[in-house]
């Protein structure tokens, strides 16, 4: 698995963004031909953060619960895309809506 877990400060979030990246630009079907993926990569940081904090939300505000749950979603997200669950971008928003 491409997840790795540093239980410091916001090393948590930092280190799951960049894995998600990584994540994204492997194993997101139909983005081959694509040479940049910056799109996709705000769009899901966006969805993300509304799933959790709200619309208005900031991750610097954010509690631990909220960073731990942060994690664990990216965490499931990256498991889907490995096992080559998500079918496309849209279905990835569909998938992080019912996280």
């Amino acid at each position: 698995m491409f997840f790795l877990t540093i239980r410091y400060w916001d090393g948590v979030i930092l280190v799951g963004i960049i894995i998600s990246l990584i994540a994204i630009d492997k194993f997101l079907p139909g983005r081959e031909a694509i040479n940049s993926n910056m799109g996709i990569y705000i769009n899901t940081a966006k969805l993300l953060k509304a799933k959790i904090l709200g619309d208005n939300g900031k991750w610097n505000s954010a509690t631990p619960i909220q960073l731990t749950k942060r994690a664990k979603f990216e965490e499931k997200l990256i498991g889907f895309l490995e096992m080559n669950l998500v079918r496309d971008w849209n279905h990835l928003k569909e998938l992080i809506h019912r996280l």
